[in-house]
């Protein structure tokens, strides 16, 4: 903090760079936890360096990753790897198609498809929000490695 009478004050905050991979990913996957079978999933999410942590996690646990920036690229994605999709996971903001948008979309292409939907809100909010429209799972923002695929898992298994 720099302050001077007459000029203000700076303030400078330093935080530690973050590379998107932490080194609890490691240790999850290492540990074998959630390990996948080769189930592929569609990550529907506009904001790239989450959508690139999704994919890393997901991959380093031994899941196919197909990506989309937006909605509709997503229902694009969806329609060309349908059948062959465990799940998706799907951003609740986004520009071009929002979350419910495409969710609701998604159901009418195929009404089994797993959907986990991601979001910023409050996992209570996202009960309320998305009650009855048969939702597999809710992670909340910013998540980890084990958050997210406990998550998948546990959508994958129920």
């Amino acid at each position: 903090i720099d302050s001077r009478v007459g000029k203000g004050t700076t303030v400078n905050l330093y935080l530690p760079r973050h590379d998107g991979v932490t080194p609890e990913a490691v240790l999850v996957v290492q540990r074998g936890e959630h390990q996948s079978a080769g189930e592929t999933v569609l990550v529907v999410e506009d904001e790239p360096h989450i959508r690139d942590l999704a994919k890393t996690i997901l991959e380093e646990a031994g899941f196919h990753v197909v990506l989309a920036p937006d909605g509709r690229r997503g229902l694009d994605e969806f329609r060309r790897h349908g059948q062959n999709l465990a799940a998706v996971i799907l951003d609740l903001t986004m520009p071009q198609m929002n979350g419910e948008e495409v969710l609701r979309r998604l159901r009418q292409l195929r009404p089994d498809v797993r959907v986990i939907v991601m979001s910023g809100y409050s996992e209570h909010e996202m009960h309320q929000r998305f009650a009855g429209q048969r939702v597999a799972g809710f992670v909340q923002k910013p998540f980890g490695p084990a958050m997210l695929l406990a998550t998948l898992h546990q959508a994958l298994e129920g």
